[in-house]
């Protein structure tokens, strides 16, 4: 087997950032006492944001998002602010027309969508952004998603993935649909589009039988930005083969080191280049003036989640196990996220917790790792990241929101700039551009 594939040694390489705007999204961050409870529903607060990151050269905005709520006990249930919050596409829409350069990822799922409408939209918003769309490709398995979306036998993980692989095929496809120079809108001739440059995709597989063409120009980016965010195997395997970004949850530096060797091998097996496809680990930041204050504040924001709350908030099925007992090493593999369950069950165990220490470390962070300090601290952890290969930069979860995101923007940002790992102007207009990655030509036009 070849050596892992380390990051390219040159001198121009740069972090990669992306801001998550739903950070923490069972978070209980809304109780903070300088919180505003309504945030979530505040379109002013997710402008603020996304202008925020913008200023900051952010790479690109994210929204996580799963389609319905779990049903939960009353307990816990009530004290969610993700009960209520926007419809991705329509916040990226509107955030778009407040934005120039920054990208704008979010997530619709391939097990409860079709891809007719998915390449649609994410064209759409490609179109009124100027090149600046992401699609966060996931999986789902949840009783209440399936209820609300036809209500069928939820699928085994591997069809899950298969069904995921065949939908992104489709999307990609819809999306050459027209060349790029289809349409020479020729008021002379009354010519609008050549027929010529139009394409049928004609898809008949598994899960899905697609006609096409989709009604509307090829993207600004040809296809706009793939992320793709599983890390079991399947989950692998499909984000090196088709994704440009991957969202993952690495909780120590020798994990991000596996993982990231890992999925720049699969990505050059599938005859691709390793530096075509990026790789951010999820990090939540909090940031201080010294490392104590900052562990005071997010001590503070940990002690808002009831035990029950940051249990529910691991996405582990840990129902009827004692708080205080060690975390288990022995759970069955999850039918939802198993890179989530892998990163967690490992992290119990390189830290002997027990359930209720576990789930109380992880409470403010959505799952992912906690990085607590000083714009120093928090320089010098996000560089070692960045230069050790364990990442080519990070996905910022805010615990607090948007008054820590103001923190990180206009303190840890500024910093790694400073050390030249970062931009202090983008280098293009469109996402591809910020990100590295080229624009993949037409199916037809390589054909």
């Amino acid at each position: 087997m070849s050596a892992p594939a380390a990051p390219k040694a040159t001198t121009t390489r740069q972090m990669r950032l992306a801001a998550s705007i739903y950070s923490g999204e069972a978070s209980q961050a809304w109780r903070h006492p300088q919180a505003r409870p309504d945030a979530r529903l505040d379109l002013g607060t997710f402008v603020e944001y996304a202008e925020l990151a913008e200023a900051a050269c952010f790479d690109t905005l994210f929204l996580p998002d799963t389609g319905a709520p779990a049903r939960l006990a009353p307990d816990v249930m009530q004290r969610l602010s993700s009960l209520s919050v926007f419809e991705p596409l329509t916040l990226m829409c509107a955030l778009a027309m407040h934005t120039q350069r920054i990208g704008l990822v979010y997530t619709a799922s391939a097990t409860f969508n079709e891809p007719y409408h998915v390449a649609r939209q994410v064209a759409s918003l490609d179109h009124l952004s100027g090149g600046r769309a992401g699609w966060n490709l996931v999986t789902s398995l949840s009783r209440t998603q399936s209820a609300n979306f036809g209500g069928g036998p939820q699928p085994a993980h591997d069809a899950r993935y298969r069904k995921a692989e065949e939908f992104h095929d489709v999307v990609t496809g819809l999306w050459d649909s027209f060349d790029d120079d289809a349409f020479v809108r020729d008021k002379a001739s009354g010519r609008f589009v050549d027929p010529r440059k139009m394409h049928y995709l004609e898809h008949s597989g598994e899960f899905f039988s697609v006609e096409g063409p989709l009604r509307i120009a090829r993207p600004p980016q040809g296809h706009p930005v793939v992320a793709q965010a599983g890390a079991s195997e399947a989950g692998r395997e499909l984000g090196a083969r088709t994704a440009d970004l991957i969202f993952c949850t690495n909780l120590s530096l020798e994990d991000g080191q596996t993982f990231y060797a890992d999925m720049k091998r699969r990505t050059v097996a599938h005859g691709r280049d390793p530096d075509d496809l990026k790789i951010l680990t999820g990090t939540a930041i909090v940031w201080g003036e010294t490392d104590a204050e900052a562990r005071a504040r997010f001590e503070q924001l940990s002690s808002l989640y009831p035990v029950d709350v940051a249990i529910h908030n691991l996405a582990i099925d840990l129902e009827g196990r004692n708080p205080d007992d060690k975390f288990p090493q022995d759970l069955p593999p999850s039918l939802g996220s198993q890179g989530h369950q892998k990163a967690i069950t490992d992290f119990a165990r390189r830290h002997d917790f027990t359930i209720r220490q576990t789930a109380q470390a992880l409470a403010a962070s959505a799952k992912h790792r906690v990085l607590i300090g000083s714009t120093t601290t928090i320089a010098d952890d996000l560089e070692a990241w960045f230069r050790q290969g364990a990442a080519d930069g990070f996905v910022v979860i805010s615990p607090f929101f948007l008054d820590g995101f103001r923190d990180i923007a206009r303190h840890v940002v500024p910093e790694l700039q400073r050390r030249g790992l970062f931009r202090s102007a983008y280098e293009g207009h469109t996402l591809r551009e910020h990100l590295g990655v080229p624009r993949p030509p037409s199916r037809y036009r390589r054909a």
